[in-house]
């Protein structure tokens, strides 16, 4: 659905997924790259915080989250996760 633009149902879907397994990082991954390509950055960075606590080890993850805070505004968040990163 995220693909056809019809984001909608591609976040029920998502929410779904997520009731039914919360670990799950494909879907999280996921549903954050959705977000983030609408410009939902605060929900997304949600999404990419909870990869990140799936895979706290992944720097491309916090990469991720690191340019969502940027988005935000939150330079010192974004700066701790770059450093993480890397």
């Amino acid at each position: 659905y995220t693909v056809r633009g019809d984001y909608v149902a591609a976040d029920r879907y998502f929410a779904e997924a997520v009731r039914i397994d919360p670990n799950d990082l494909t879907t999280r991954k996921s549903w954050a790259t959705s977000l983030t390509r609408q410009g939902r950055f605060r929900e997304a960075a949600f999404q990419w915080i909870a990869a990140v606590e799936i895979a706290p080890q992944d720097a491309v993850l916090r990469a991720s989250l690191a340019g969502t805070y940027d988005k935000l505004g939150m330079a010192a968040a974004a700066e701790e996760q770059m450093k993480e990163a890397v």
